[in-house]
């Protein structure tokens, strides 16, 4: 398909108005993916964003050529301000339009670091990872993360923000987010699309995904086994005669637990009450 408009005068042909966004809504409905190529954000305006995968697609579809300069502004400190206008021209050479973009080192997200997570020493609710509420964690600021030095699964606290001290590490990044802030803008400034799609929340919804280790709850067996594990250190419960209650409550042989008996299983060792002794134990499996 051809980017160009033919024109009467000054004017664009009302039908390839009409043509080119019906193109534009039919490659949105059936090439397009939700979550690749555009999407929306949670609990903002209900507007599809336009995201890289998207802009690129429309740039193949009417056949643009892209072209990049980009200004470096120094401000101080190490930190740094890309500016990239990207030049958009249709098929045959001739201009169609700019889209600009920037990005700098002093955003937040690249300005600044989280200090030092502080692990609480307090299992992760079970209930937690059922809605995800972080108020039974603590509130804001808690989080649900492994902690690598006993394999559990704690209620950890976020560090404050620190100043980044490899700002240097981040230019590159940088510089491509300036740009592909700029493509974007040529994109929808090209293909007359702003009324679909919006770009300004782009970066909110790439930034909406979590990190595994805050949305991936553990499996029931490693839930299990931080259970024994916090019975024998913190209670003083023998590792086989706490198994032994359970097999008694639940009544089944170990091998024909299923997810539901080991989510039990949770709640029967928690519940038993001990001494505080330490003992040295290897949990049988």
């Amino acid at each position: 398909m051809s980017g160009e408009l033919s024109t009467l005068g000054n004017v664009v042909a009302v039908d390839q108005i009409k043509g080119r966004v019906n193109a534009i809504q039919h490659c949105m409905r059936d090439v397009m993916k939700e979550g690749t190529h555009y999407g929306k954000i949670k609990g903002c305006r209900d507007e599809n964003v336009l995201l890289k995968p998207g802009a690129e697609m429309l740039r193949v579809m009417f056949q643009f050529g892209t072209r990049f300069d980009v200004d470096v502004k120094d401000l101080g400190d190490g930190h740094r301000e890309y500016v990239t206008t990207c030049h958009v021209t249709n098929p045959d050479g001739t201009t169609c339009c700019d889209g600009m973009g920037s990005c700098s080192t002093m955003e937040s997200k690249y300005r600044y670091r989280t200090g030092p997570v502080e692990y609480t020493g307090q299992p992760v609710p079970r209930e937690y990872w059922d809605g995800r509420d972080q108020k039974v964690l603590g509130g804001k600021g808690h989080v649900a993360k492994k902690n690598p030095d006993t394999g559990l699964w704690e209620i950890a606290v976020q560090g404050s923000k620190v100043e980044n001290p490899d700002i240097a590490d981040v230019y590159n990044t940088v510089l491509k987010m300036s740009k592909k802030r700029a493509f974007v803008d040529g994109m929808l400034a090209a293909t007359g699309a702003s009324d679909m799609f919006v770009q300004d929340l782009d970066d909110e919804l790439e930034q909406t995904a979590p990190t595994p280790d805050e949305t991936q709850p553990p499996d029931p067996m490693d839930m299990y086994r931080d259970a024994l594990t916090r019975a024998k250190n913190e209670r003083g419960i023998p590792v086989e005669d706490a198994m032994a209650e359970v097999d008694r409550r639940i009544g089944k042989d170990r091998s024909e637990y299923d997810r539901a008996d080991i989510v039990e299983a949770c709640g029967i060792v928690d519940a038993m009450a001990a001494s505080a002794e330490t003992l040295d134990e290897d949990i049988p499996f």
